[in-house]
Formats: structure tokens, C-alpha cells, sequence
């Protein structure tokens, strides 16, 4: 049988990764073609493109009905509300099962966190591994919420219980359209289920106070276990009859390759999508890996711009793009995502005015903080809003130089005034800023009531160093479309770099916590905010200031070639005394002190440190980033970082910071061991020792943003190419052989 839905989606969010390492990677010698038109935001995704329709149009090769919602015995519910059966809609059979909110109030305090209404089948300990998907049909019928999501919950009290303290076994964020019967599938393959005694139903009420006619009614029907060919999500090759391919496209001048794991054709065909012609044919390369054993299909010598499809065999891949504006469509896409998460404001169907009760509070004093841009949960305003700006600007600032795509050019600085203006008002005048505000639901509105969220303000030299970068490069860029606002962000400038280097000055040692803040990326911050500020102004104590703590970056870097098993050098220590090695697991900073250099060489090429600078910047990319992505061929995707395990010590043994609850000591030296051993208590893993966060998109991006950065200050075409193979990755060239990028 077929499993089918006439499910569709308007919802305009994102997969969670780096958008501003995506946009920044590729703004250093950009060749774009211009577009005579911007699109329209935001933009609506094409639902026949998605995973979720794939999934849902997969053949079923077996079934077996777990509960017809006709007996509510073997449930259970929790929460501010009820739990009844209902003939109002019925997908199988005379009834389905209704939850019920009596409240409409959120509860994001305390255990339950945010599943508020929970229904649970209980099971009998049941042997599901026969079965790798669970299916059900939800209909909500909701009034008040901006969105509509549930979360399922699998309990599996086998040798593996599930869910477990590293959050496996939920599914979480599962968007619903309302009004309307939404079938939802969870594929459970990697799972362990061999004593299944529940499963969650659950639903997050998204805000404190309901409007008046709000209501939340969802009804379930037909919960299934199925077989189904399960999506491929597991291991280094690729999905089996797929090919991995980069769906955004390739640049003219490029290397160009997909790769396969499973072909039995000898050789490819490259063909133009408009009139079918072959332009290459060429044998299918077998090459074995520290990963395993590839075909890998090279068609660099197609240059010609165009559209094309691969056909290998019966294997034919969607179409993609050869040309220079390549990249063009990702761009717009990463700036869609941009505005489909403004804070502050209506997104038409996507929320409305937003978070006017959220503040910072300092002394006797409080600005609101929304505006900026969401984070975690499509809800949070937080402190990413000045990288983004950052990025923005510096794409815009390139292709003003180059004269290229003055339409992209304007929606870019019109992007960027949106991010600026919430950089420039979340200061209070006295070096005190806000870094943004966690929230997990909406507001109401009305500062004074129970769902006001609210911190305090901090006085800290790396987010001054942070935003007054951002505030000096806007001043350059916004001189001639903006000039008030441009003098306003320079003044603001030079008294956040103030505050900050006087900070700085008084500032403590910061202590070490594995993957949190430390005093290379504080140092490399000053260095940027610095250089920008000189360039602004042409003020020589900006530049004396940057070449002092640029010496404090080049003395945190390791400039001896290594004995290990790969030799490795011009990696980076979280401090000049060199102790730890400087890396993350979640948020990725690794290309600051990169950045920090190398706009070091181009601000001031004829002083007298321009070759310690320069060869920083060739150790970190040619004997770091470019040997290390050797182990992961063919994908030529940059490992994580170098990892210790004397550094189990920075894991701290209270759990006082979110993603760092479920740490452990032990078990952050067995995963580094789990790495690739290089010698000495040193590995080179391939993804972070991760914990309660996870997620490696943001690390990679960094070091690709640090490799072009290196390529393009050098002139090293092949470093080029390589930082455009880590963005490929999230765009198809990736052993799922799909992109994870939302719309692409």
C-alpha cells in the first residue's frame, strides 16, 4: 500500500545552521549575476520538494494498526486540560481521540518544561523492532497561536532506555497546519525498541495568556506501526540508489563532483537540462577512503553556464546550476530566512507583533528588546542579531566594490538596517548593553503581567568588541545611502570600542568551560571592532590598538608542525599561555582570530608585522584546515577540531548551563577517544563532544568562513574551492544525498 497525505505547509522557518557563516563565506570575491528583481518575502516553499512529502508518498511494505480510538483505557493524560473521544472528526472509524486544553495557559516553568497537554498510550513492553515508523493523523483545531506544533515521545525500557539524558527518542517541533487533518510519520529506525512501553503525544501551549476566544482542540486517529524503506541517516555513504550532488550548483571555475555509493554503471552522463544535449560522458572513478568505498563522478571540465541534470544508469538527479551566480539562490534564501525570523513585527503568515514585554534592566532603567531577530524555537531574541548584521554588511560591501546586483546590494542593506537598529538600541550609554532575552512562547504585550520576560544588563569588552564592529563597518557602508544613520552607528562605535577596551583592561581572566567564551575569541573581536573602526576613521590609536592585541591571537596559535600520525600545525589555544585548544560544539566562533588577521594584513600591508599576520593565516589554512579534511574524502568535509583529553577538566561537574546538563567527564574522554588518534592524548574528530546541544553546521561554517577568508587574502584558489565543498555539504553533497537547507 501507499501512505499518502494531502498535507501541505506554509510555514516559512529554516533547518537550524549557521545562515550567517553561509551568507559570510562567499562574501570575499563573490561573482554573482544580478537579479532584475527581488523576491518576494517571505517565500513559500515548494511542499513537493520536501522531506516531509517524500516520506509521506513512501511505499508501505507492512502495517499494523496499534489503536482505533475507541477505548480510552490504555491512555493516559496529563495536563491543564482533558482527554475525551469524539465523532466530531473521525479519520478511522467512529471516533478519534480529542485532547483538550481547559486553560489555554502555558506552563514553561519548572519539570514538565513545555509539554503541556500530554496524552500517553502505554504499551506492554512490545517488541517493535520488526517496524521502523510510527504514523498517526492529527487535526487541530486552534485558535490564538501564531504556530502549531506537536512532539512525540517513544519510552523504551529495553537495554537502551529510551528517552535518554542526550534527548534521543523525541521527536520534537512537528509543525501542524490547522484546521485540517495533517499526517504525521516519525521514522524510528536508529532508535532501540525492543520494550516499548509508551508513547508521548504531546503539545506545547505557546503563550502565558490567552486572548479572549482562544482555544486548543487537537484529535488523533489511526496510530500505526509501519515498515517502510527507511530514510538513510546512519553511516558515511551514501544513500542507497541516490546520488549526492550539490543542489545550489557549482561555481564556472570549481571543481564539480557527486558521489555515490552504490552505482553499477560505469560511467556518467552530464546533460543539459534545456535540450537534453550530452556534454560529458566520462567513467565512474572507484576510490576507497578512510570512510569506505566511493564512485565518485568528476565533471570539473564543464564549465559552460547552464542547467544539468546527472544520469547514471537508471539514476537520474533533479537539475542544478553551472555558473557564476551559483550561489545566487542560497543567498536569497538565507536572506528570506533572515526575515521570516524579524523579531518585534508582523511577518505576514508567519506571526505577528511580537515580544513587547521582554527587557534588560539596568539599575533603575529597562529597554525593551525585541526586534533583532528570533532564535531557538522561531521565539528568542538573542545576542546573534550583530553576526548577522556583520554579514549582511560585508556581502553588501563586496558587491558594491565589484559593481555587481544592485538589487541584491539594497535588500541586503535593507536587511542589515533591521539587525543595526537593534544593535544600537539595546545599549544603555555606559558600556551596559542587553545580549538578547530567552523566551519560549508569546507574549502578551503588556509589560506588568506574569509572562513579562526579562535580565540584566552586562558590561562586557567582547560583546562591546562584538557590536561596535558591527556598528564601525555600518558606518562605511551606510555613508552614502544612509548618512544619518551611518554617523549615528560611528559615534556609537567609538563609544562601545571605549568601554570595551577599558573593560578589558580590568577584565579577570575568563574561566574555562568547554565550548563557552574565552579569551582568544574576546582578543579576536577587539582586533576586528579595531580595524573597522581605523577604516572608518583613519584614527591611528585604532590601529595601535589592533596590532597589540593582534599579538596577543598570534601568540595563541601553535607554529611547530606537529609529530602526529597526521601532522598538523596553526591550530588555535584559548589563551597565549596555550593550555587548552580552541574549539566548539555548538555555536561555531572558529573563524574569528582568522578574521582578525587576515583583515589585519589588508588594513595595514606595509607594517612591520604584515608576515607574521600573513604566515598565521597560511599555517591555519595550509597545514591545519587543508590536511585535516583528508580524512573525511570524498566529501573533503573539514573535521571539527583537535581535541584532549586533559580537557575533560573544563567540563564543569555543576550543570549550571543549559547545553552542557547532560556532561560528563568519563564521557567526554571516551568520545574523544572515539576520534581519530594523532598521539599524545590528541584526536581529531570529525564532529564535537556534544552533549544536551548538538549540532556541527555552525562549527563547519566558521572554519569554512576562515577558510575563504585564507583563500581569498592569499589569492589560493584551492582554499577557495574547499571552503565551497563545506557549504556543497549542507546543500546535497552530504551522505543523505538531500539538502538540509530550508527551500534548497
Amino acid at each position: 500500500m501507499d501512505f499518502k497525505s494531502r498535507w501541505s505547509r506554509s510555514a516559512s522557518k529554516a533547518r537550524r545552521f549557521s545562515i550567517t557563516t553561509l551568507l559570510s563565506i562567499f562574501c570575499l570575491g563573490a561573482s554573482l549575476t544580478a537579479q532584475q528583481i527581488a523576491p518576494e518575502m517571505p517565500m513559500r516553499a515548494k511542499y513537493e520538494d520536501g522531506a516531509e512529502f517524500r516520506g509521506l508518498y513512501k511505499k508501505g511494505l507492512d502495517s499494523r494498526l496499534l489503536v482505533s480510538m475507541e477505548d480510552l483505557s490504555t491512555w493516559s493524560f496529563a495536563g491543564a486540560g482533558e482527554m475525551t473521544l469524539t465523532d466530531a472528526h473521525a479519520k478511522d472509524g467512529r471516533h478519534s481521540l480529542r485532547i483538550h486544553s481547559t486553560t489555554n495557559v502555558a506552563q514553561v516553568e519548572g519539570g514538565g518544561e513545555w509539554e503541556d497537554l500530554v496524552a500517553t498510550r502505554k504499551f506492554p513492553g512490545e517488541d517493535w523492532s520488526r517496524y521502523n515508523r510510527i504514523s498517526l493523523w492529527v487535526y487541530p483545531d486552534v485558535i490564538g497561536a501564531p504556530s502549531i506544533s506537536c512532539s512525540l515521545v517513544l519510552h523504551n525500557d529495553g537495554a537502551h532506555k529510551l528517552p535518554d539524558r542526550y534527548n534521543e527518542g523525541r521527536h520534537e517541533s512537528i509543525t501542524l497546519e490547522n484546521h485540517t487533518w495533517n499526517h504525521v510519520v516519525w521514522e524510528i529506525a536508529p532508535l532501540d525498541r525492543d520494550r516499548i512501553t509508551a508513547l508521548d503525544i504531546a503539545y506545547s501551549l505557546p503563550k502565558k495568556f490567552p486572548d479572549p476566544g482562544d482555544q486548543t482542540i487537537l484529535d488523533i486517529d489511526q496510530l500505526d506501526l509501519q515498515r517502510v524503506v527507511a530514510d538513510h541517516v546512519e553511516g558515511w555513504d551514501v544513500a542507497p540508489g541516490k546520488i549526492a550532488f550539490s543542489d545550489s550548483g557549482y561555481t564556472t571555475g570549481s571543481s564539480k563532483s557527486a558521489i555515490a555509493s552504490d552505482l553499477t554503471a560505469h560511467e556518467f552522463s552530464v546533460i543539459k537540462q534545456q535540450t537534453g544535449q550530452i556534454v560529458l560522458t566520462k567513467p565512474v572513478e572507484q576510490t576507497t577512503t578512510p570512510l569506505g568505498k566511493y564512485q565518485v563522478l568528476d565533471f570539473s571540465e564543464v564549465r559552460q553556464p547552464g542547467t544539468y541534470v546527472i544520469k547514471a544508469g537508471d539514476i537520474l538527479t533533479r537539475s542544478f546550476r553551472i555558473g557564476d551566480d551559483a550561489w545566487l539562490d542560497s543567498i536569497w534564501k538565507a536572506v528570506n530566512f533572515m526575515y521570516s525570523e524579524r523579531c518585534g513585527t508582523e511577518i505576514p503568515g508567519i506571526h505577528g507583533r511580537c515580544h513587547q514585554d521582554i527587557y534588560t534592566v539596568h539599575d533603575d532603567e529597562r529597554i525593551v528588546v525585541n526586534g533583532g531577530y528570533h532564535d531557538a524555537g522561531d521565539l528568542s531574541a538573542t545576542g546573534n542579531t550583530p553576526g548577522m548584521v556583520y554579514a549582511l554588511l560585508s556581502l553588501a560591501d563586496s558587491l558594491k566594490r565589484q559593481g555587481e546586483d544592485p538589487v541584491l546590494y539594497n535588500r541586503l542593506l535593507e536587511e542589515a538596517r533591521w539587525g543595526l537598529n537593534w544593535v544600537l538600541k539595546t545599549r544603555f550609554g555606559d558600556g551596559y548593553r542587553s545580549t538578547g532575552q530567552l523566551v519560549s512562547y508569546w507574549t502578551d504585550g503588556i509589560i506588568g503581567t506574569a509572562d513579562d520576560r526579562f535580565g540584566q544588563a552586562i558590561n562586557n569588552p567582547e560583546w562591546n568588541f562584538r557590536v561596535s564592529g558591527v556598528e564601525a563597518l555600518a558606518s562605511r557602508i551606510l555613508k552614502d545611502s544612509d548618512p544619518e544613520l551611518a554617523n549615528r552607528s560611528l559615534v556609537i562605535a567609538a563609544e562601545d570600542w571605549k568601554y570595551a577596551v577599558e573593560g578589558l583592561k580590568a577584565a579577570a581572566p575568563l574561566a574555562e568551560v568547554y565550548g563557552a567564551q574565552d579569551e582568544l575569541e574576546r582578543t579576536s573581536f577587539g582586533v576586528v571592532a579595531s580595524v573597522e573602526l581605523y577604516l572608518a576613521t583613519g584614527d591611528d590609536r585604532y590601529a595601535q590598538e589592533a596590532i597589540v592585541l593582534g599579538d596577543q591571537v598570534l601568540a595563541s596559535q601553535e607554529r611547530t608542525l606537529q609529530p602526529w600520525t597526521i601532522p598538523l600545525t596553526g591550530y588555535f589555544y584559548t589563551t597565549p599561555k596555550r593550555e587548552n585548544l580552541f574549539h566548539r560544539f555548538h555555536i561555531g566562533q572558529e573563524q574569528e582570530p582568522i578574521m582578525a588577521l587576515t583583515l589585519l594584513c589588508e588594513a595595514f600591508p606595509d607594517h612591520e608585522k604584515w608576515m607574521k599576520w600573513y604566515s598565521a593565516v597560511v599555517l591555519h589554512s595550509q597545514y591545519y584546515l587543508k590536511p585535516a579534511s583528508v580524512v573525511d574524502e570524498p566529501y573533503s568535509v573539514l573535521p571539527a577540531a583537535v581535541y584532549r583529553e586533559s580537557e575533560a577538566r573544563l567540563i564543569p561537574e555543576a550543570k549550571n548551563w543549559t547545553p552542557l546538563r547532560a556532561a560528563d567527564r568519563d564521557a567526554y574522554v571516551e568520545e574523544v577517544r572515539r576520534g581519530i588518534p594523532l598521539g599524545g592524548g590528541n584526536y581529531l574528530r570529525r564532529f564535537p563532544v556534544w552533549f544536551d546541544f548538538r549540532g556541527n553546521s555552525s562549527v563547519l561554517l566558521s572554519q569554512a568562513k576562515a577558510l575563504s577568508a585564507a583563500g581569498q587574502l592569499r589569492g589560493d584558489l584551492e582554499a577557495e574551492d574547499l571552503a565551497q565543498k563545506q557549504a556543497q555539504w549542507f546543500v546535497g553533497l552530504i551522505r543523505f544525498a538531500a539538502s538540509v537547507m530550508y527551500c534548497e
